[in-house]
């Protein structure tokens, strides 16, 4: 009997990874057989722009044999922990590009799109079988699961999809460990899996098995309340057993997020933040959770054109098919129908009314998402619920011949509603007609489940049957398509972005520089490559443009500060240094010592031309030969911020450091006493603008304030003889808008600093006036608005910028970036700042000597040093992986016993 059952099973199986595998040759024909990659460069721009960089720079390492915790490919550094790149999928991923190169790694990406949805259908299909279901019913749900909204849009972020496939599986273990006591080990394996991969999704996953637990103890028939609380808690040990093995991440990941990642920093605490979410979303919330419920686009997924809640990727995503739709009406309107006893329907109505608050309130995001604000990617949670509850549905009108006609017209006015409207104010090509199309079918398949119960025309069930998946394959093949369809991808024949991102003359420049210099520098270029900030991790080189949403804090308040330049693409993920290649003094700071360009001439002060290889201009930033710099002068952190807008801030940090530090440390013998400060406050050059020569016709100009109506550009004339008094000169105004738009600032119409400017938020600007510089020019991106300049100042001085004049410092390239060795002579006792990160883990030897770690100028490392001759070595060793190893080792070696006690005592009853 059981070995019947089991074949049906696996036939069954086979038969929908087939229907699956065939929807998918129809959905990604373009993606297989076409010229298109699984890398976006629209709506999910984050696969182009930052996931695909993470892979190369890991595969990069492997074979570079450099891999470590540490990456300094990434920005200035970061954790490597804080990527989330340990999913079990991405594995795989790095394997194939270890052996066959990263530049195929956006080949396969697809592939693996496709075997998670194959993974997740079949996953669905073993969860339903722990219930009364026919093959039929299991079949169509696995189906529609594997093509669930959340799947299909957040999926397209590469592990989103996996955390699709890996819940039914802990269902399925949860459901298996109610009627045999095997299977426990097996969901300690699975939740041990989950964890590993990710923190984020194992707990959302964990706190969703357990909530789901706990309705299923109190479903259960013939159990004494004591034997349900000890299975509760034997199935909560074990999983707690899998998170123990997988402490190895989750252990370091969480004291990475709850140490220094400025994702998780907030104003308001934790009670306030959950009194607060218990709230209604803003009405467009719920016509959007409405529409992805019917479809993934019926607000349109172009980035533009999108008219959804928050955007395309980031709203609630419901869908799982037209018929879910029908079968959902037809359940809520029959669970108080249903043969079975008040305990289960009670149940379910509480089911349902805990999904719908997890849904239409902020507290449910809020709770799921770490307690950290709100934001609805814990959709998927519910996603196996609703094809157990279209399983449940089909088999009550396939087996047993009932239909709730009520229900069944509530859903087709519900079909003809959303979809007509839906089809009348799309616009965009294929939107309109997809909305129709799923009108058409969803009418269709409830036409097929009227017939179903038909007793006057006797319709063969199996043609029936054969009707209803043929119109649902269509159904669901059309919605996905819609979201692969017309999309900016990477090109698998684009040689601009292959060729000028691997095997590129940048390789054969970076190859120069390390002959020449075996010293950890930082090399940054003016041009894009592959993707806006994250080039060095696909080309192999340290640099300080990024794109993290997990930023160090520290670094964070660093740029913010110090160094907003770097901020790129209206937001504060985004570093990029092509924005600040003027700030030749802030580079030196952070040790950017060599610049790449493909501009013959790079007019700005400290840079030198070193060579030419091949269409790449290669240039020397003279102000910095080291990642260390040395200081004889501190001053206090919060001094500093106080009085920041009275500073020359590139004059100050080049001979002051800035240390965070602590009333008792205020009296270093480092530190900077009120008069010497006075040296660094900012000198007015009040002609170096040439006031008179602006052209008055298009904006009015008053006290240091300009003013202009519906205009492209603001010209501002520079005087000549008086900027060449000066070695340095700078430019700083504040700018207000009536519309967001992005400004443009340039010298001579060359190399734009480029600024998000939102309306009623002022923006303070300072910009280095390079030399020659005959003319600066503001220019409005987004059409033309009303823009006011106010506080416009321009500043002189007649020093450069000089540092590492009073120590020798060297630091040597490290094999792997998380032990990193130099020397250092210093003339006299001071400090040592290194441009390392300030974050836990990092420890500094001197002479073998551990030293006590300050935070400098927001960001950074820094240590005193003795005047003298000393080794120095910079180690770092991610926060509690050490302890995570050894709970992971401890949790596998209790998995393994118990396994291996199973598998003893399974085999000696076989012999009795």
């Amino acid at each position: 009997m059981i070995q019947e059952k089991n074949t049906s099973s696996f036939k069954t199986a086979g038969i929908l990874s087939l229907i699956i595998l065939g929807a998918c040759l129809l959905i990604f024909q373009s993606y297989i057989f076409g010229n298109e990659t699984f890398v976006f460069g629209d709506i999910g721009s984050d696969t182009k722009q930052q996931y695909l960089m993470q892979y190369n720079t890991i595969v990069n390492h492997l074979r570079n044999g450099s891999f470590s915790l540490w990456d300094f490919n990434n920005g200035f550094g970061v954790n490597m922990f804080g990527l989330n790149l340990t999913d079990p999928f991405l594995m795989v991923l790095y394997l194939l590009g270890v052996v066959f190169g990263p530049e195929h790694l956006a080949s396969y990406l697809v592939y693996f799109q496709i075997f998670k949805i194959l993974l997740a259908g079949i996953a669905v299909y073993y969860y339903l079988s722990c219930f009364s279901l026919s093959e039929y019913a299991k079949l169509i749900a696995g189906f529609m699961y594997a093509f669930s909204g959340f799947m299909v849009v957040w999926g397209q972020h590469y592990q989103f999809a996996t955390v699709v496939v890996f819940f039914p599986l802990l269902l399925l273990c949860i459901e298996k460990t109610l009627v045999c006591k095997k299977y426990k080990l097996i969901l300690a394996a699975v939740s041990g899996i989950i964890v590993f991969g990710s923190l984020y999704w194992g707990y959302m996953c964990l706190l969703g098995g357990g909530i789901y637990l706990c309705f299923r103890l109190i479903q259960l028939n013939g159990w004494k309340l004591k034997e349900k609380i000890m299975l509760l808690f034997s199935d909560g040990c074990f999983m707690l057993l899998g998170v123990g093995m997988g402490a190895i991440n989750l252990f370091p990941v969480a004291a990475l997020l709850f140490g220094t990642s400025a994702r998780l920093a907030s104003t308001t605490s934790l009670s306030q933040r959950l009194l607060a979410s218990f709230s209604l979303w803003p009405k467009d919330y719920y016509k959007t959770a409405l529409y992805n419920l019917f479809s993934s686009n019926l607000q349109s997924g172009s980035t533009y054109s999108y008219s959804g809640f928050s955007n395309y990727y980031e709203d609630i995503h419901l869908f799982l098919s037209t018929l879910f739709v029908i079968l959902l009406f037809q359940y809520l309107f029959t669970i108080h129908r249903q043969n079975t006893d008040k305990k289960h329907k009670i149940t379910q109505y509480a089911a349902v009314i805990l999904i719908a608050v997890s849904i239409g309130l902020k507290c449910g995001s809020i709770i799921f998402n770490g307690f950290s604000y709100e934001f609805s990617r814990h959709s998927f949670l519910f996603m196996p619920l609703f094809a157990l509850v279209s399983g449940m549905m089909l088999d009550r009108i396939i087996k047993e011949r009932k239909l709730n006609i009520l229900g069944l017209a509530a859903a087709c006015i519900g079909i003809i509603a959303v979809y007509g409207k839906a089809y009348t104010y799309l616009k965009e090509a294929g939107y309109g007609e997809n909305a129709f199309f799923m009108l058409v079918t969803g009418i269709g398949m409830a036409v097929v489940l009227w017939l179903f119960v038909q007793k006057k025309w006797k319709i063969p069930s199996g043609n029936l049957y054969l009707m209803l998946v043929v119109l649902l394959f269509f159904n669901v093949t059309s919605d996905t398509a819609l979201n692969y369809k017309n999309r900016d991808t990477v090109k698998k024949d684009d040689t601009s972005y292959f060729e000028g991102t691997y095997h590129s003359s940048v390789e054969e420049a970076l190859a120069y520089l390390k002959s020449i210099d075996s010293s950890f520098y930082r090399v940054e270029k003016d041009f894009i490559s592959a993707s806006h900030s994250m080039d060095s991790l696909a080309q192999y080189y340290h640099g300080v443009s990024t794109y993290n949403s997990t930023q160090n804090g520290n670094i964070a308040a660093f740029v913010d500060r110090v160094w907003p330049h770097l901020y790129s693409l209206g937001d504060i993920n985004h570093y990029q240094f092509k924005n600040a290649v003027h700030d030749s003094d802030l580079a030196a700071l952070c040790n950017v010592k060599y610049i790449l360009t493909k501009t013959k001439d790079l007019n700005v002060d400290g840079y030198q031309f070193l060579r030419e290889v091949g269409d790449i201009y290669i240039y020397r930033n003279q102000k910095t030969s080291s990642l260390g710099k040395f200081f004889t002068k501190t001053m206090d952190e919060d001094a500093f911020t106080a009085k920041r807008s009275q500073f020359d801030v590139e004059g100050l940090l080049s001979d002051v450091l800035v240390l965070d530090e602590s009333e008792s440390q205020k009296k270093s013998a480092f530190r900077i006493s009120d008069k010497q400060l006075k040296e660094y406050q900012k000198k007015k050059a009040a002609d170096l603008i040439a006031y008179d020569k602006i052209d008055t016709s298009v904006c009015q100009v008053g006290n240091h304030e300009i003013t202009t109506y519906d205009q492209h550009f603001i010209h501002l004339p520079v005087n000549q003889k008086s900027l060449q008094k000066y070695q340095r000169a700078k430019l700083e105004f504040t700018i207000e808008v009536d519309f967001p738009t992005y400004v443009e600032i340039s010298t001579n119409d060359d190399r734009p600093y480029r600024v998000y400017v939102r309306k009623d938020e002022p923006k303070n600007i300072a910009l280095n006036i390079l030399p020659d510089t005959e003319n600066i020019t503001i220019q409005i991106n987004e059409g033309k608005v009303n823009a006011k300049l106010t506080n416009l100042n321009a500043y002189g001085y007649k020093d450069s910028i000089v540092y590492d004049a009073e120590a020798n410092i060297e630091i040597t390239d490290p094999k792997r970036d998380s032990m990193i060795t130099g020397k250092i002579e210093a003339p006299v006792d001071g400090m040592v700042m290194l441009a390392i990160p300030f974050e836990k883990g990092w420890s500094v030897y001197l002479d073998g000597n551990r030293q006590e770690i300050k935070r400098a100028d927001y960001g950074f490392i820094a240590f005193e040093t003795p005047a003298g001759s000393h080794e120095v070595k910079i180690v770092f060793e991610p926060p509690l992986f050490k302890e995570g190893v050894i709970v992971s080792i401890i949790s596998s070696i209790i998995f393994i016993s118990m396994l291996v006690w199973n598998i003893r005592i399974s085999r000696n009853r076989k012999e009795e």
